[in-house]
């Protein structure tokens, strides 16, 4: 279950080193869900990369709304 010690918890026992967790555990308890376990991380950028200006900018045709013969 999510809460204020979810690091200690989950990823303690793995590998990483201290900084790696002091990190996480420090966007884990900012901003609006701080300290309750729970991360939301948007992506920002996933406009610009799956867009369709990404896949058809190359032949501006394919923007037209009625076909072309």
């Amino acid at each position: 279950m999510p809460g204020p010690d979810l690091v200690d918890r989950l990823f303690a026992i793995s590998d990483r080193n201290n900084r790696v967790l002091g990190n996480l555990q420090r966007m884990i308890n900012h901003g609006r869900l701080g300290g309750t376990g729970y991360l939301s991380i948007l992506p920002v950028d996933q406009g610009i990369e799956h867009s369709a200006g990404a896949s058809f900018a190359k032949n501006p045709r394919l923007f037209l709304t009625r076909r072309i013969l």
